[in-house]
């Protein structure tokens, strides 16, 4: 149980795999803050892997005066990387802030040259709303640079797939399957 990945997470301090093991276990058990101190951990020997999960874990603590203060940080360190905006993102939908979502990853997407995981996101933020004709469109820009980029093939099968144009949704599909 948990003493036996604690003595594990003891012994082998700079196993990835067992640190974020330790710290979902604890944060399930109710354990936000001993959880953050070993997503602390992570983040020292592996700079920048600790700070999504540490975000995620003051998301589920509601403390977003601390998530944001990550997002800030990450944006601050590195303005022209997706991970702060995608950062920032996270909070606003957690919110149900849907407009200031798409305001920060609009924001990335210039500040990153175009990004194709934050095009990703404001197209699946476009979806959520109902807005398919715009995500398609944003997808259909990604498959220009990318055309076989499955996330994106997938995505668009899904939208005509929820619209009923299953002609469409399944030549993607096959698209995929190859």
């Amino acid at each position: 149980g948990l003493q036996t990945l604690k003595e594990g997470y003891q012994a082998h301090s700079d196993n990835q795999d067992l640190i974020i093991t330790y710290a979902e276990i604890l944060k399930s058990t109710g354990q936000f803050d001993d959880a953050m101190l070993v997503y602390v951990h992570l983040d020292e020997i592996r700079p920048g892997a600790g700070k999504p999960h540490l975000l995620s874990t003051h998301l589920q603590k509601g403390d977003f005066a601390a998530a944001k203060e990550i997002a800030d940080q990450a944006i601050a360190e590195n303005p022209a990387a997706n991970q702060g905006y995608l950062f920032q993102a996270a909070i606003h939908e957690r919110r149900s802030e849907w407009s200031l979502a798409e305001k920060i990853v609009k924001q990335g997407i210039a500040a990153t040259d175009g990004d194709w995981t934050l095009r990703i996101h404001l197209a699946r933020l476009y979806s959520r709303r109902g807005a398919s004709e715009d995500a398609l469109k944003i997808y259909d820009g990604i498959l220009r640079d990318k055309p076989d980029l499955v996330p994106v093939l997938f995505s668009k099968a899904a939208i005509y797939d929820q619209a009923g144009d299953k002609k469409q949704a399944q030549s993607l599909y096959e698209k995929i399957i190859g």
